[in-house]
């Protein structure tokens, strides 16, 4: 312990007695929240980390949306920082704790920290989001300077988040074991802050972004200004880089319009490629007008989400947004309950998420009706047909997603009616002779080979390769890279006790038959069957995996192969460090990963 750290543990003990603190001793803004901390009763030597010692609490919907908009950037951070003794996390304005990034690691001290656990001076006394909350600034809070001795092995630096009306919203946070560069990090959490700002302007509804800058290659980064603007040009909000590169006065300019600043009438000639645009003073910029919110600014939270870690379901999820967005039908593969529709639900999230998602499972409509649900019918159509007829669920789609869940299982005799409406983008009711536009984005999902399907005549061919425009194969849960994250991920969720290790153990070895769909069903069980508890052990477990944990056998070229694949994962696809971190050359490595 260096000597500032002596002078502030010796002074934490004297100011926790009533003695007031050597002047200059601590920054303004962190002996201000000692004393804040020393009124609210809390004592320095109070452990606060404990299970029942923090604040628990469900998310709202505001904490929600906030947790989506800054979750990729935490996940962009992460790759650049993360560490096993470090985190990363996002407070509300309570100092409510709305989205985490953390080690993997069940026993990590860090462990205590997840969503919904409230972390403000009351509940822990000083820390830097407290400070940042606090002040609006950014904090950096270090070893003793915290007020809590339990704290005292912690360094933490935050940032305030604002949203589109420069409200703060509420702040990130890096915290850990040990030191880090205090500038590096604080310059890339401000970094991380300005792109989940820019989230909260893509998500407005009712508005389209018009992204500015000097340099088009900065157009789509953290540094470019938007616009949200109206329907009739008026400029609805506008984030900070718009109001140092426009000269705009505030977030919410009242009566600014894009005539105004371009002397163009609204959206005229705008579109989404990047223009050469001359403001009213003679100064040129760049920009280009966004058709709907960006795919990144409404993920799912990791708990609900097929993405993960898993740098292969996250690569083919990057391509299918694209394939969505370029109006090309999507075929998700792969086993029962590895996550099919959350991902086509994923999809929904990021592409258009405020139009319709319509889910149709081809497999449990009755043959007699599936042809009525799917197309709709007019009044009289037939025996039983509702009063002024129903529409279809392709109809009612509309510009949305259309899932066409176990597709494998259409009957032939209507799979023909669903290949018409997908070349002619047309759909007529039974009972109809008046067509009406079909324009949903196409996603299909089967855990059946359509290919072999097709070679046995149990599906038609022509309608394979019209749903075969992007093909999705997921993995099993077993196949994963990030199975042992996605595990503790749905046991780390909030009111859920710590992991015993044998428990641990006992779900990590576990081969997971049913998949993400069994996990989340164990998740539950176990949640239920612990409520209470202090911890969760082998007893709270299924029966199936109480037992002694056995794997399926594997070849050794698999394991071999699936080992690779993680250090590859862990050293971010650094193929040396991956090489040197399992004893072998980078020649042996590639050739082991080839053999397969």
């Amino acid at each position: 312990m260096d000597r500032l750290q002596l002078q502030l543990h010796s002074a934490r003990q004297q100011f926790a007695d009533g003695l007031p603190l050597p002047a200059g001793l601590l920054p303004e803004p962190i002996e201000r929240s000692w004393e804040r901390s020393r009124a609210a009763g809390l004592s320095p030597w109070q452990p606060r980390l404990a299970r029942g010692q923090l604040d628990v609490q469900a998310l709202t919907d505001a904490d929600t949306q906030l947790a989506a908009c800054v979750q990729p950037e935490l996940e962009r951070l992460w790759e650049l920082i993360g560490d096993s003794h470090w985190m990363l996390f996002c407070v509300n304005p309570e100092n409510r704790i709305v989205q985490t990034r953390k080690p993997g690691g069940i026993d990590s001290p860090l462990s205590a920290l997840h969503a919904g656990r409230r972390v403000s001076e009351v509940d822990v006394g000083t820390t830097a989001p407290a400070c940042t909350l606090m002040d609006g600034l950014p904090a950096i809070v270090a070893g003793n300077q915290h007020y809590l001795q339990e704290f005292a092995r912690f360094f933490c630096v935050s940032v305030p988040l604002r949203g589109v009306n420069g409200e703060l919203l509420g702040a990130l946070d890096l915290t850990g074991i040990g030191t880090r560069n205090a500038g590096t990090m604080l310059e890339r959490l401000k970094h991380a802050a300005l792109a989940t700002e820019n989230n909260f302007f893509h998500a407005l509804p009712g508005c389209r972004i018009l992204e500015l800058q000097h340099d088009p290659r900065l157009l789509g980064s953290p540094l470019q200004a938007l616009l949200a603007v109206q329907d009739d040009g008026t400029v609805y909000a506008a984030n900070r880089a718009a109001q140092q590169l426009l000269g705009v006065p505030d977030y919410r300019p009242e009566g600014l319009t894009l005539e105004h600043l371009f002397d163009r009438p609204g959206h005229n000639g705008l579109d989404g490629s990047p223009q050469l645009l001359a403001l009213a003073d003679g100064s040129r910029l760049y920009g280009r007008l966004l058709a709907q919110p960006a795919a990144k600014t409404r993920p799912l939270r990791p708990s609900h989400t097929p993405l993960g870690s898993d740098r292969r379901v996250n690569a083919r999820f990057e391509d299918a947004c694209k394939a969505v967005t370029g109006h090309l039908p999507v075929l998700i593969t792969g086993p029962t309950g590895c996550g099919k529709e959350v991902f086509a639900k994923a999809l929904h999230a990021h592409c258009c998420p405020q139009a319709p998602f319509v889910a149709i499972n081809c497999a449990a409509l009755p043959e007699s009706l599936i042809e009525a649900e799917l197309f709709g019918y007019t009044e009289g159509s037939f025996t039983g047909a509702r009063k002024g007829g129903a529409m279809g669920l392709l109809e009612s789609a509309g510009d949305g997603i259309l899932l066409l869940d176990e597709i494998g299982d259409m009957p032939l005799a209507l799979q023909s009616r669903l290949l018409r409406a997908l070349q002619e983008r047309q759909v007529t009711r039974i009972g109809s002779t008046t067509a009406a536009p079909f324009k949903a984005h196409i996603v299909a999902a089967t855990h059946k080979d359509l290919g072999a399907l097709v070679a046995n005549g149990g599906f038609r061919e022509d309608l394979f390769y019209r749903l075969d425009g992007l093909r999705v194969s997921l993995p099993g849960l077993e196949q994963r890279l990030d199975k042992q994250q996605l595990i503790e991920a749905f046991f780390q969720r909030p009111g859920f006790a710590p992991l015993q290790a044998e428990a641990r153990h006992r779900l990590l070895a576990y081969h997971w038959p049913g998949n993400l769909r069994q996990l989340e069903n164990v998740a539950r069980l176990v949640g239920v069957l612990a409520a209470g508890e202090p911890s969760i052990g082998v007893q709270h477990l299924p029966e199936d995996l109480q037992g002694q944990p056995v794997a399926p056998p594997r070849s050794l070229s698999d394991a071999t192969h699936d080992v690779i694949e993680r250090a590859l994962l862990a050293h971010e696809g650094n193929v040396s460090a991956a090489a040197k971190a399992l004893g072998i050359s980078r020649t042996t490595l590639y050739k082991r990963l080839g053999s397969r």
